[in-house]
């Protein structure tokens, strides 16, 4: 039954093109291929003997009738007498037993001729089962008797073939048994190596279409950036156009007032030494016409400060200068000031404060006496008649200054305005009082530079209040003789002198031996280290009660010796000596575990408060005091600096010969931190803008900046061998 099967499907697909192309044509292709046409019309025959079997009796009459016209064409006998005996049997299943008798005789004829048994077999078996529906008895059963016989004979002799063939059959397996094993285990090998070759080209496959994705990914990707970057910058060239706008009309504005507010004074100036040239005034009152010159003179210097600290703000140049101030001789300078201009108009002007005294802070002085001074000379301008105060209170390591007077006042339209540049309240106020309108512009930019915050209320009438508020971080109550910081070549001491250990970290040999000098004239031990590793070996041995670290120092920094020794369970206090003392980096450094910083150069102040804090004081001999009284002569050690500036000059052209920019830049940091010590300071500037430019990574300018630094230090060398000489 599965040949049967597997014959079909292959007839199926075979059937399938000689449907396509017609009986004509497939008839046609006979003719022309000899050699094929046997092998069609046995197809044929082989569709119709299937198609029965399914009881498709058309088609099965359809293709019987194509082969018997086939292998009679072709004299194929096998194929004609068998595709007779197939209509027979359609005929005979149909009920005509006419026409199925008549194809069966003409196929027996053909299959005796042939000598074709197994056809002739069935024609017997076929025409017993006609002879039967015709009532002819005796012919059906001896035509029965006869197909059983030649069926029987037909199987005996199917069975010995059979009988024959599996014999010959196992002796063929038992001889190719082992080639075929060893072609399994080819066959094995190759599936294996074909698998492998599979798993390859999916890996292959796989890797492809990802590279594809990510293409395409990145396609999409740069598509999108490039539109972004397109917005970007038509929104920047918007922004640039309205700026540029706005550059032009504050140009104007500032023109405008500034040719007013210049000439104004200028002009008293001019108009008053004229007169005194041509002789306009007497001697009595020479004076006083040369105090008006004075302060027209003082007003425009003021201008053009306030003028060049916004320049700088606004280019992001300006650097607050901080360090220990006492906060009560800020103010009593303040009230000098204010109280003589609030008594030209006959006005009351009061400060008022409930701070501990001495109150010493980290502040930049100049800056915050700076903003009180234009907050309250602003008040005092405004009120006519009453009275001007300035409250000082702390709330939470914060300084509240509250100024408050009983002046016009201001709406809210004009409070949103009184902070802007060139800008007062409206121009009629302007007319009446006069003034540029920087003030309190530049206050509330160096209030946010200081951390702080400036704010106002006030009604029409009734007066204004400003308060500016000041954060802060430890105070110092001791008291500090307050002194001229360092000189160039000389230093002059207080008469107080301690006792007790100090230990002092600084890499630059000169600035080691200065400041190891300085310590020891105040009576204090001190022990030095010229790197983070040995100041961790001293302080580990000695135990001193102060600790002063440069940042930048070989081996190991002073940031890692703070933490080295905080590790260690070390908890004495520890100061950073260093150069770097913008806002962001001493914040920096007490959130790192610093305990304080000095400043270098070393400001007389600071230092003197600092060792006073942790040192106890002892009382010297006479003849000691008198000595330290003296100015203590560094003139050696200044000039052992000079000296050492060959070999600096010589590594810093090494260092910008072979782009080394982070050799440069620490070789830059040495030379600023001790130039200043020494009073070079040009020399100092250079350094330092050498080494910002380098943590900017502006490269472009480095190595300018490098020769700028060489011809620094070759002025000073040779200005020293001119003095020499």
């Amino acid at each position: 039954m599965w040949r049967i099967l597997l014959l079909f499907i292959f007839l199926f697909a075979i059937e399938l093109s000689v449907k396509a192309e017609g009986i004509d044509k497939q008839l046609a292709k006979i003719e022309q291929q000899e050699d094929k046409a046997f092998v069609v019309a046995q197809q044929l025959h082989n569709l119709a003997e299937i198609n029965y079997e399914l009881s498709n009796l058309k088609k099965a009459h359809e293709y019987a009738t194509m082969g018997v016209v086939a292998g009679k064409k072709i004299g194929h006998q096998v194929v004609y007498a068998g595709c007779l005996h197939t209509l027979a049997k359609i005929f005979f299943h149909q009920g005509d037993i006419e026409r199925a008798r008549i194809n069966v005789e003409l196929s027996d004829t053909i299959a005796k001729k042939m000598g074709f048994q197994r056809l002739i077999n069935e024609n017997i078996g076929l025409m017993s089962l006609i002879y039967a529906l015709e009532g002819k008895t005796i012919q059906a059963l001896n035509a029965q008797l006869s197909y059983q016989k030649a069926a029987l004979k037909l199987s005996n002799e199917m069975l010995d073939e059979q009988v024959a063939q599996f014999e010959s059959d196992q002796l063929i397996q038992q001889i190719s048994g082992l080639e075929q094993r060893k072609v399994l285990q080819q066959l094995e090998l190759t599936k294996e190596q074909q698998q492998h070759q599979f798993i390859l080209l999916g890996v292959a496959f796989l890797l492809m279409v990802l590279f594809l994705i990510y293409r395409r990914y990145l396609e999409n990707r740069l598509t999108r950036d490039l539109e972004n970057r397109v917005n970007k910058r038509t929104e920047a060239l918007v922004f640039f156009t309205q700026e540029l706008e706005n550059a032009n009309t504050f140009k104007n504005q500032f023109l405008a007032n500034m040719s007013h507010e210049i000439r104004t004074p200028l002009t008293a100036v001019i108009g008053q030494s004229e007169a005194i040239i041509y002789g306009d005034f007497d001697d009595i009152s020479l004076v006083k016409e040369v105090e008006v010159i004075h302060n027209n003179s003082l007003h425009l210097l003021q201008l053009i400060n306030d003028i060049l600290d916004l320049s700088k703000i606004e280019a992001n140049k300006f650097e607050l200068e901080n360090r220990q101030q006492n906060l009560h001789e800020i103010v009593d300078s303040l009230n000098d000031i204010l109280t003589k201009q609030a008594q030209r108009k006959n006005l009351s002007f009061t400060i008022t404060d409930s701070l501990p005294s001495p109150f010493i802070i980290n502040v930049d002085g100049l800056r915050l006496k700076q903003i009180l001074i234009n907050i309250c000379s602003n008040a005092i301008k405004f009120t006519s008649e009453g009275w001007v105060t300035l409250d000082i209170a702390i709330i939470n390591n914060t300084l509240l200054f509250t100024v408050t007077d009983t002046g016009i006042g201001m709406d809210e339209e004009q409070q949103a305005k009184i902070f802007n540049s060139f800008t007062q309240a409206d121009n009629s106020i302007n007319r009446r009082f006069s003034g540029s309108g920087l003030g309190l512009f530049l206050s509330e930019q160096l209030a946010k530079m200081m951390l702080g915050q400036i704010t106002v209320t006030s009604e029409i009438n009734q007066g204004s209040t400003f308060v500016f508020k000041l954060p802060f971080g430890e105070y110092s109550s001791t008291s500090v003789n307050i002194d001229s910081p360092l000189r160039l070549s000389h230093v002059s001491y207080d008469k107080k002198r301690y006792s007790g250990k100090i230990l002092l970290a600084e890499d630059h040999d000169d600035n080691r031996r200065l400041i190891t000098r300085l310590l020891t004239g105040l009576g204090l031990e001190v022990l030095s280290a010229s790197n983070g590793q040995e100041a961790v070996e001293l302080f580990v041995k000695h135990n001193p009660a102060l600790t002063l670290l440069d940042i930048q120092m070989p081996v190991m920094n002073g940031l890692q010796a703070l933490q080295k020794l905080r590790e260690l369970g070390f908890t004495l206090p520890i100061y950073a000596l260093t150069a770097n003392v913008m806002s962001h980096e001493i914040i920096d450094f007490l959130a790192l575990g610093f305990d304080g910083y000095l400043k270098k150069p070393i400001e007389r102040d600071m230092f003197l408060a600092t060792i006073d804090q942790y040192y106890p004081e002892q009382i010297a001999a006479k003849k000691e005091q008198d000595t330290t009284l003296n100015d203590f002569d560094i003139t050696d050690i200044r000039q052992s600096f000079i000296v050492n500036l060959s070999q600096d000059k010589r590594d810093i052209l090494q260092y910008s010969d072979n782009k080394d920019n982070d050799s440069l830049a620490r070789a830059a940091h040495k030379i600023a931190g001790a130039a200043t010590m020494f009073g070079f300071v040009e020399l100092s500037q250079s350094a330092l803008e050498l080494e910002q430019v380098i943590k900017l990574e502006e490269i472009d300018v480095v190595e300018e900046l490098a020769h700028c630094l060489l011809d620094e230090i070759s002025l000073i060398q040779q200005s020293n061998k001119i003095k020499s000489d």
